[in-house]
């Protein structure tokens, strides 16, 4: 990846890139002075890896940060395959002059199946 745009990749599996909505909602509140409680936000994804994904978000979510995640993955063999998750916020950086921030969320929770769904795809699609 380039590094002058996207930072130095740390992460622990190979990510797809991919740009779907994303919704989520803030399972508890961090240890902040905002309030993230039962408020969600529809977000753009743009990669994913059975380790966790990447999306841009109009809000500014404090590291460890956890999220309760949902979103659907399309695919050719079975249309739409719903993908839910639970995650903690590794980083959120902000995207330069722009009210938007570049968020990295590891998967914390994720049922087996999916964590392998998630590995085959994007193993086929990097194939493409």
């Amino acid at each position: 990846m380039d590094d002058s745009f996207w930072g130095v990749d740390r992460r622990k599996s190979e990510r797809a890139l991919l740009k779907t909505d994303l919704f989520y909602s803030v399972e508890h509140p961090p240890e902040v002075k905002m309030k993230l409680g039962g408020s969600s936000e529809t977000v753009c994804l743009v990669d994913l890896g059975e380790g966790g994904i990447g999306f841009i978000s109009e809000v500014m979510l404090p590291r460890n940060t956890e999220l309760d995640i949902a979103f659907d993955l399309p695919t050719k063999e079975e249309g739409d395959v719903k993908i839910h998750a639970k995650g903690i916020v590794r980083y959120c950086s902000s995207q330069g002059d722009s009210a938007t921030y570049r968020v990295g969320l590891e998967f914390t929770e994720i049922d087996q199946s999916t964590k392998q769904f998630l590995a085959e795809y994007v193993k086929n699609f990097r194939s493409f």
